[in-house]
């Protein structure tokens, strides 16, 4: 994972982008921790032969000091981008949350005009349907009585008729434009239940975890 933490500091970045920079920073921390300490530690050895008036250049003093006090600027940098990019992430979590029931309105609405062209054509297929068995059976009550057999339905393969039943449905559901309505309405109760249930603490948590997981090859 790259850091490009600034882009998300700056408000450019969506909630997916924010996570993956708080995980590439956490990873990036424990390597400024890790540097802080040994610079920390060179420093202090250096610093203690000075104080047991052992012969030490000023300039190795100097860049010991430097190489301390920028690994522990790194260091603080990164926690506290940490930190502000946390508060970004829980803002960018409840604005993506905002913005999908505003897609719920609009994905609902686009389900009831599909449902009823789809009625449309299912009012015409059943037209159809009852002309053909009105061919058989002449009489519209013999037909109705024909239609609402299940068996004409849901047909076992020992039906004489299963094979062309099978094929047409299976022809039926190719043609049929995707999404279907079905399609949608699975969409929209899908979102409805994710945004009733809606956990900003759950949301951060598996966000974090998803990123962690790909940023560690053992997790994969």
């Amino acid at each position: 994972m790259k850091l490009n933490f600034l882009n998300a500091l700056n408000g450019k970045a969506n909630h997916e982008e924010i996570a993956e920079q708080i995980v590439a920073l956490e990873i990036k921390r424990k390597e400024c921790e890790e540097e802080r300490d040994i610079a920390k530690y060179l420093c202090k050895e250096i610093r203690g032969k000075v104080l047991c008036g052992e012969k030490v250049s000023k300039d190795a003093v100097k860049d010991a000091d430097k190489a301390y006090e920028e690994a522990s600027l790194n260091l603080e940098v990164v926690t506290e981008s940490i930190e502000e990019l946390k508060k970004k992430l829980y803002e960018a979590l409840q604005a993506y949350r905002d913005n999908e029931a505003k897609g719920l309105v609009d994905l609902r609405k686009r389900l009831a005009e599909e449902r009823d062209k789809a009625q449309h054509e299912f009012a015409k297929a059943r037209g159809r349907l009852f002309g053909i068995a009105l061919g058989i059976y002449k009489y519209p009550e013999r037909a109705r009585v024909s239609l609402l057999d299940p068996q004409n339905f849901i047909p076992s393969a020992t039906n004489p008729f299963f094979e062309e039943f099978e094929a047409e449905k299976k022809k039926a559901l190719t043609e049929l434009k995707r999404p279907t309505v079905a399609d949608l309405e699975d969409e929209c109760e899908a979102k409805d239940t994710w945004l009733n249930r809606f956990d900003p603490e759950e949301e951060y948590r598996n966000i974090i975890r998803k990123y962690e997981s790909k940023g560690n090859p053992a997790s994969n």
